[in-house]
């Protein structure tokens, strides 16, 4: 329960199956946020290590994060849907278990979003090579402010469209009003989820920053 009943701005949402190498530092960039008003929903996809185990000690610790456990493995689609229907902020942020935000993320992004009023904004990511090297994914060009549509003729154009879920900051109320949420079993669910955005009318901002520490070596794994 928050104090007075007040929602947070922002859900960090974590899907969580098998990741103990990485949780600890994905869990402490999500608490560790300048912006405190945020809520924290971490789901466990039924892991069979330790992950759980931080789960709960880092729940116990910090009372904005949600814990929801799976019975049985249901897969990356299912965990997203669930925390997604349960999301209580004004926007969201998909942040998978095995990477890491900077701690200006949260607030930099509600700063875009409100100024912007749009409804998406997508911003740039690190690659982390062999847990030490940082280096920038060109992924993204400028400062823009588009419709959705032409946000995917732009992104085609420039070869800078990326089907990530875990780089764009969500108005929650724009994904709900639309009905848009993952698609259980299905392949390749953030391009269908990214995609039903953009052409069901999402005004979108391309920010020019690097926000996302994405840890390819964990991909490969």
């Amino acid at each position: 329960m928050y104090i007075g009943g007040v929602m947070p701005k922002i859900s960090i949402l974590i899907p969580v199956y098998n990741v103990e190498k990485y949780l600890r530092e994905c869990l402490e960039s999500a608490i560790n946020q300048t912006e405190k008003d945020i809520e924290i929903i971490c789901v466990d996809d039924a892991s069979e290590d330790s992950s759980l185990k931080i789960l709960q000690e880092y729940a116990n610790r910090d009372r904005r994060i949600k814990l929801i456990k799976h019975a049985e493995n249901m897969g990356l689609c299912k965990t997203r849907k669930d925390a997604v229907e349960i999301a209580t902020g004004k926007y969201i942020l998909f942040l998978d278990s095995d990477d890491s935000i900077e701690p200006n993320t949260c607030y930099e992004l509600s700063q875009v979003i409100e100024r912007f009023e749009v409804d998406i904004v997508v911003f740039g990511r690190y690659l982390i090579k062999d847990c030490i090297e940082k280096v920038r994914d060109p992924a993204y060009w400028g400062n823009n402010l588009l419709d959705g549509k032409e946000y995917l003729v732009q992104a085609k154009l420039n070869n800078r469209f990326s089907a990530s879920a875990c780089n764009r900051l969500y108005k929650l109320s724009f994904l709900r009003q639309r009905g848009l949420n993952f698609k259980s079993g299905i392949v390749y669910e953030d391009l269908l989820f990214n995609f039903q955005c953009m052409i069901q009318g999402a005004r979108v901002y391309v920010l020019n920053e690097f926000c996302l520490l994405y840890t390819s070596d964990a991909a490969d794994e």
